[in-house]
């Protein structure tokens, strides 16, 4: 009878300390997180800069498109040769 009444008494004592163990865990979970969270918003802030800047030169691509659309009309090649068909 002693014995199973200091099994619960030895058992709380080792309560607190796995608590301990728990909340150091969850904290370096929590960080590791919260830092993997913080390079998704570097990572999508950058693609954003990105995306601005291709929208930017995006209204200066269609002369140069154009230009390439006449030049394979003309049978003009990529190095400004002319191209023949026979």
């Amino acid at each position: 009878m002693h014995r199973e009444i200091g099994m619960p008494a030895a058992r709380v004592d080792v309560i607190p300390e796995e608590v301990e163990r728990s909340e150091i865990k969850s904290d370096a979970s929590r960080a590791s997180m919260h830092r993997r969270m913080d390079e998704i918003v570097d990572g999508v802030s950058k693609v954003e800069l990105m995306t601005g800047a291709v929208q930017e030169n995006g209204g200066k691509m269609p002369p140069v498109t154009d230009d390439v659309k006449r030049w394979k009309l003309m049978g003009v090649g990529g190095h400004g040769t002319r191209h023949h068909l026979w």
